[in-house]
């Protein structure tokens, strides 16, 4: 007798969920089976409408991924996180908030979560201060920091406006899951901020197994190293529990 596929679950992010895929995914099948089939949209510096890329390596957008394809019918949950990175390349929020939109429109799932943004872990630096980590995230803009926080406060309201119109659920991001970075999840709380986002998909009860950090360096089916397209097959991670990873 055939075994019955787990659910599905899908998981979009840029850099805090390339960072801490592992845990992400371990946290997931904990809370929703050891045979749920994960399909993720990620990566450094993702974006939901645009081409992304991070040194020389390129990413379609996520509403351009081969995501899409896979997904033939609304998952069991999906997580929304790392929204905003393109305000630092000058998109205005409201074109943004369109992405998410259209992104959970085509999720079409009852358990849909979209977190929040870093908001206070922006506000309590100083301008400079943020100038100087401006350089470092994003090392090819010079954004106007005092315009960003600003862009950031403004998104952040409309996602919590787009969260209750959709009825999906909020989590809003702890400040203590920041050290000096102030958009990336510190490494000691990692684990925290994953339980945190991932709570709605339903109680712990589950067995995880291991998932080991090597998934970090997944390849995602399709992308661009130096200009030239390089694919990979999905998925591209499974257990002998039935769980499978997809990278899009």
């Amino acid at each position: 007798m055939s075994r019955s596929p787990g659910r599905r679950v899908v998981l979009v992010g840029a850099s805090n969920l390339a960072q801490g895929l592992d845990l992400a995914l371990a946290e997931t099948l904990r809370r929703v089976g050891p045979d749920t089939r994960v399909l993720a949209a990620c990566g450094r510096g993702r974006s939901y409408g645009l081409r992304s890329s991070f040194l020389a390596r390129g990413l379609p957008a996520v509403l351009d991924s081969g995501l899409w394809r896979a997904l033939d019918a609304p998952p069991h949950a999906a997580l929304l996180v790392d929204i905003g990175n393109d305000l630092a390349y000058g998109v205005e929020p409201e074109r943004v908030l369109g992405w998410v939109r259209e992104t959970a429109r085509r999720l079409a799932t009852d358990r849909l979560v979209i977190a929040g943004l870093p908001c206070a872990p922006l506000e309590r630096r100083s301008p400079r201060t943020l100038a100087l980590w401006a350089r470092v995230i994003f090392p090819t803009r010079s954004p106007d920091v005092v315009r960003l926080v600003a862009a950031v406060r403004e998104l952040d309201r409309g996602l919590a406006d787009l969260a209750r119109e959709l009825g999906a659920s909020r989590v809003e991001l702890d400040p203590r899951w920041y050290g000096a970075d102030p958009i990336h999840f510190a490494r000691s709380e990692r684990r925290a901020a994953w339980s945190a986002l991932l709570a709605s998909f339903g109680e712990p009860t589950h067995p995880a197994g291991t998932v080991p950090s090597s998934v970090r360096r997944s390849r995602a089916e399709e992308r661009t190293l130096f200009g030239i397209p390089f694919g990979c097959a999905q998925p591209c991670w499974r257990a002998n529990g039935g769980a499978e990873l997809s990278l899009y």
